[in-house]
């Protein structure tokens, strides 16, 4: 009998060895099993939390990008504008220029048309003015020079044949002036 409970006891104390040794096993794979599935847990809840967070960034670069355009319309549209009035206002400053220059035309013309009749109006009087100031010039010229001269054409008119009376009219009524106008 106490062998048998020898044997009982050892065969208890084998199970409950193997019993203990089971459990520890299972024990351990739950443990790793639960283990990879928090891990894949965190690592879905990170993929999740960065995909949702690459759409909120996606979706904030967008607006702006939106907004962007907006205002980049609104400034081309503002430009235009500005560009239009600028463009308005310098018509109308070159109808007015136009204007004043059509309504001074005929006043500069009438101007000019009676300067230029005050000047051929003169003109007679300062050619005349002229020819008698180059006269005057030639003739006081002529005194000094005169007497060679005189005595070369006298000289010249000796040698020359006889002209006729018409030859000698138009020779002395023909005065040539050496003078520029």
């Amino acid at each position: 009998m106490k062998e048998l409970v020898r044997k009982h006891h050892r065969k208890t104390s084998e199970l409950i060895k193997e019993h203990t040794a089971r459990v520890s096993e299972l024990q351990s794979q739950h443990q790793r099993r639960r283990s990879a599935l928090q891990k894949s847990h965190k690592r879905d809840g990170k993929k999740r939390e960065k995909k949702d967070l690459k759409k909120k960034m996606d979706k904030k670069r967008q607006e702006k990008i939106n907004e962007a355009k907006s205002k980049d319309k609104n400034v081309t549209e503002d430009w235009k504008m500005r560009k239009c009035k600028r463009q308005e206002r310098l018509l109308e400053k070159h109808k007015d220029i136009r204007q004043q220059i059509l309504d001074e035309r005929p006043k500069l013309q009438s101007d000019l048309d009676q300067e230029y009749q005050d000047k051929f109006r003169r003109l007679p009087v300062e050619i005349q003015e002229f020819v008698q100031d180059s006269s005057k010039a030639k003739l006081s010229d002529d005194c000094v020079h005169g007497n060679l001269v005189a005595s070369s054409t006298t000289e010249k008119l000796n040698h020359k044949a006889p002209q006729s009376e018409d030859d000698m009219e138009e020779g002395s009524s023909e005065r040539v002036y050496d003078t520029p106008l």
